[in-house]
């Protein structure tokens, strides 16, 4: 450059160009969009598996069970799509063909099958998006069997519905529900697992006490419930040997 020659300025991307390239993802090194947000969370059911994603939502793959086809037959998808209309999602379950999602606020919402009532909103209607489970507040954790789902509150405490074969959803009966109602004579639940088998048509539910002890309720016929008998029982007993 010659002596007292000055330099063109260098050109400028305008600011607004700038912006629209962060919010479009076109300035990413791939320049495709950005990924919605990291895995924390994963659960598998029947035929679909969907993940907690760090920013509340929630994404599945397989078969949508949210989204039905127009002409009633089910849609599948080879790759995570969002479930519509839920976000604040904390935690995740899944059962035979249907999911539940604890959120932020404590509500749970389910989607899928419920021909049982373990969608919990009070219907025996499938959804093809979430719905809320009716009545239910602090729950914490979620747990979904086959055709039944278990809430975990903050106070300890644990409510059950949908399908209550051999006394699986813990309130003294062998009646199915479609909206919570509360497993008797427990408190001081830190974890709940669950499991229904459509084949065998059995409920089984199992709570871990904070005292380091074990509760479970409903079929037995093979000592699952850890009793010492082989009776089933529609309230939670203590597991021996623990």
């Amino acid at each position: 450059m010659a002596a007292g020659t000055m330099a063109a300025p260098a050109r400028r991307r305008p600011l607004a160009l700038v912006l629209l390239a962060l919010a479009t993802g076109c300035g990413a090194p791939d320049g495709g969009v950005r990924p919605p947000g990291r895995a924390v969370a994963v659960a598998a059911g029947y035929r679909q598996s969907c993940a907690l994603l760090e920013d509340g939502t929630v994404r599945c793959w397989g078969l949508k069970l949210f989204g039905q086809s127009g002409d009633g037959t089910p849609k599948t998808s080879g790759t995570a799509v969002a479930v519509p209309e839920l976000t604040g999602a904390v935690g995740l379950s899944f059962g035979w063909d249907h999911a539940c999602a604890v959120l932020a606020d404590r509500t749970v919402r389910c989607w899928g099958g419920n021909g049982c009532g373990e969608l919990g909103d009070g219907t025996t209607k499938s959804a093809n998006a979430p719905v809320a489970v009716a009545g239910l507040a602090n729950a914490v954790a979620v747990a979904a069997g086959d055709y039944h789902t278990c809430a975990l509150l903050g106070d300890g405490t644990v409510r059950c519905w949908g399908c209550n074969w051999d006394g699986g959803l813990g309130d003294g009966t062998t009646e199915n529900s479609s909206t919570p109602v509360p497993v008797a004579a427990l408190a001081g639940a830190v974890g709940l697992a669950v499991r229904t088998s459509g084949s065998s048509g059995s409920v089984l539910s199992c709570a871990v006490l904070a005292d380091g002890t074990v509760r479970c309720w409903g079929e037995n016929t093979w000592g699952q419930l850890g009793d010492g008998t082989l009776q089933d029982s529609v309230v939670p007993l203590a597991v021996q040997g623990l």
